[in-house]
C-alpha cells in the first residue's frame, strides 16, 4: 500500500512501515504513532493532496481509512511541498478550475508566508491540479452569493484585497517559477506573470480578457504585460482581451517555454534545479538588482488598477459581460 505521507525521521518512518504503509519520499512534516488521524490528514499530513488516490486496507487499518474519508470532506485547497531545496505550491481545487475563491487565496498566502520563513528554500514553483492553472475570478459563485462586505471599506480596497494574496508571490526573495500546466485567465494569468519565470502548456489558453467582461484589468496586468511582451504586443493583448495558446504566448514573450502538458512541471523543475545549484546569496541579490534596476512596483500599479476596475464593475457593460460569460454567449456592450 502506498500513502503519500510526510518524511518525518527514521523512527516514525519505521513505525509506519510496521503498519504496512510505504511512505513516499520528499514530503516534510511530522508524525507520531497516532499520525494517521482525521486532524493530521486535514492539516496536511497527506501533503501531496491526492487523498482520493490513497489506498488503505479497511480491515487492517480502519481508523486510518475513516480518517481519510472524513478528511475528504475538508480538502486542502492549496498545499506545499519542499524537496531538494525547491518548494512547490499547488492550487488544489480542480473541480472549480483553481479559481480565486477565498479558500484558494488564503491557502496561497499562507503557503507563501511559510516558505518565506524557510531559509533552505532556493526556488519556488507554483502550479495547479487539473486542466486549469487558475481560471481567475469565481464569477459563478459570486453571482449566487448575497451582496455583502463592510460598507466602510472602499470598493477599490475590496478589489485590491482580492488580488493581494496572489501579489504576495512578489514577497518571495528566491526565484519563482509558474508551471502553468493548464488554462490561465484574468487574475489567473496575473498569478503567472508575478512569477519570475513561466512554463506554459502549448495547447492551453492564456489571456487577460478583462475588457471582454466590461472590466478594467487588474492584478497589475497593465503594468507587467508591457514589460514582459513589449508595448505593442501588450497593447493589442489587453485592448482586445484576446486569448492565446501557450505556443503563441511563448512566441510573444509572455512565457519562457511552452511544452506539452505532461512536461510542464518537469520543465519547471529542471529550471528550478538550475537555480538551486547556483550560489543562493548571489541569486537572491541578482534578482533584487534586476527588479530594482527596472523600478519595479507592481503593487502600486495594482492599486491604481483596482480603483478603475471597481468603477467599471458598477457599469451595465460589466453586468452584461459577466452575464454573457456565465451564459456562454457573446456579450452585447452598450457603453454604459
Amino acid at each position: 500500500m502506498v500513502a503519500e505521507l510526510d518524511a518525518f525521521g527514521e523512527a516514525a518512518l519505521e513505525r509506519h512501515k510496521a503498519l504496512g504503509i510505504t511512505v513516499a519520499k520528499g514530503m516534510q512534516h511530522c508524525a507520531t504513532d497516532e499520525a494517521i488521524t482525521a486532524e493530521t490528514v486535514h492539516e496536511g499530513l497527506v501533503v501531496a493532496g491526492l487523498l482520493r488516490e490513497l489506498r488503505i486496507d479497511v480491515e487492517r487499518h480502519p481508523v486510518a481509512t475513516q480518517s481519510i474519508d472524513r478528511a475528504l470532506v475538508f480538502p486542502r485547497f492549496v498545499f506545499d511541498d519542499v524537496a531538494d531545496q525547491i518548494a512547490t505550491i499547488t492550487l488544489n481545487r480542480p473541480e472549480n478550475r483553481n479559481s480565486m475563491t477565498p479558500e484558494v487565496l488564503d491557502g496561497l498566502a499562507n503557503a507563501v508566508s511559510q516558505l518565506r520563513a524557510d531559509a533552505d528554500v532556493r526556488c519556488v514553483i507554483v502550479t495547479g491540479r487539473g486542466k486549469s492553472f487558475c481560471a481567475g475570478a469565481d464569477f459563478k459563485s459570486r453571482a449566487n452569493e448575497p451582496k455583502q462586505g463592510d460598507p466602510f471599506v472602499a470598493p477599490q480596497d475590496r478589489f485590491y484585497a482580492t488580488y493581494a494574496p496572489f501579489l504576495s508571490m512578489l514577497d518571495i526573495d528566491v526565484p519563482t517559477i509558474a508551471a502553468m500546466q493548464g488554462h490561465a485567465i484574468g487574475g489567473g494569468l496575473g498569478l503567472g506573470i508575478v512569477c519570475d519565470m513561466r512554463v506554459a502548456n502549448r495547447e492551453a489558453r492564456y489571456g487577460a480578457n478583462f475588457v471582454r467582461l466590461g472590466l478594467h484589468p487588474g492584478m497589475a496586468t497593465t503594468y507587467l504585460l508591457p514589460r514582459l511582451m513589449g508595448v505593442p504586443r501588450a497593447v493589442e493583448f489587453l485592448l482586445t482581451g484576446r486569448i492565446v495558446s501557450g505556443a503563441e504566448a511563448a512566441e510573444a514573450g509572455l512565457v519562457n517555454y511552452a511544452v506539452e502538458a505532461e512536461s510542464v512541471l518537469g520543465r519547471a523543475q529542471e529550471l528550478a534545479r538550475e537555480v538551486a545549484a547556483a550560489a543562493p546569496l548571489a541569486v537572491r541579490w541578482t534578482k533584487h538588482s534586476i527588479y530594482e534596476g527596472l523600478g519595479w512596483d507592481p503593487r502600486s500599479a495594482a492599486r491604481r488598477e483596482a480603483h478603475v476596475q471597481s468603477r467599471t464593475a458598477e457599469t451595465d457593460d460589466a453586468r452584461e459581460g459577466i452575464s454573457a460569460l456565465l451564459g456562454r454567449r457573446e456579450p452585447k456592450f452598450q457603453g454604459s
